[in-house]
């Protein structure tokens, strides 16, 4: 182990000041605090909510997609339901991730619950599946019925409904 002198000024050693990248992007100088262009985030605001309007149409594709990679997997035995669960994964951490973006974070808590389920899954059984499958069942309620926000009273019976499946099928496994 090398001998490192206590006294700071007996040191071999300099400073090194590295330029603050993100600091100039945004205009700032040492001393001065830097700002973004308001014409830059206002352009920004109206591209996310331009998006936000279509977030349905892609949410149910990505959904179809999700239920598709189920059936799948629910045909499968065994080891060759492992490329399935790693695809449903896949899909809902894509969901999760936009969710609370586009003004639906019950589809992003919903979508963070299946993650989390099927992470480092490789084989489901029978009550694993259905579990998924509930996941799944609720997060398409949510995007055709177009409940966003906190879903209100709606969005508390999905999740009540949702905790109450999970509780019947974790039982099970």
């Amino acid at each position: 182990m090398a001998n490192i002198p206590s006294d700071p000024k007996k040191r071999k050693s300099r400073e090194v000041i590295l330029p603050n990248k993100l600091r100039e992007k945004v205009g700032g100088m040492p001393g001065k605090l830097g700002s973004i262009d308001p014409d830059i985030i206002s352009r920004a605001e109206k591209k996310v909510e331009e998006i936000s309007k279509s977030y349905t149409e892609s949410a149910s594709d990505e959904l179809a997609e999700l239920q598709e990679a189920f059936v799948q997997c629910s045909g499968a035995e065994g080891d060759a339901q492992a490329p399935y669960i790693r695809k449903i994964n896949r899909l809902v951490h894509e969901l999760r991730g936009q969710g609370s973006s586009f003004g639906y974070p019950l589809l992003t808590e919903f979508a963070t619950f299946l993650f989390d389920f099927t992470d480092g899954l490789k084989t489901a059984s029978k009550p694993q599946l259905e579990i998924i499958k509930a996941h799944i069942d609720t997060m398409q309620i949510v995007v055709i019925q177009k409940i966003n926000g906190d879903g209100g009273t709606v969005g508390q019976q999905l999740k009540q409904t949702l905790k109450v499946a999970i509780e019947r099928y974790s039982k099970k496994s």
